[in-house]
């Protein structure tokens, strides 16, 4: 299964689409962040990254990079 990382300062956004991806049976490994900064920092690699493109700090794209 892939690892997927959820990425967003929209705490119900993260919920949402973690519970979608989770009913839709995608991964059971999901890992959450409330920042770009946070994620980068992790030092984690993912199969797949949900990016919010506006966030404070570091946006979706600069994360991305």
């Amino acid at each position: 299964m892939p690892k997927i990382a959820v990425c967003d300062d929209d705490k119900e956004s993260v919920i949402r689409l973690k519970e979608m991806i989770l009913s839709a049976g995608i991964s059971k490994e999901i890992d959450c962040y409330e920042s770009g900064e946070k994620l980068v920092e992790s030092d984690q690699n993912y199969d797949i990254l949900f990016l919010d493109i506006d966030m404070d700090g570091m946006n979706g794209i600069e994360t991305a990079m």
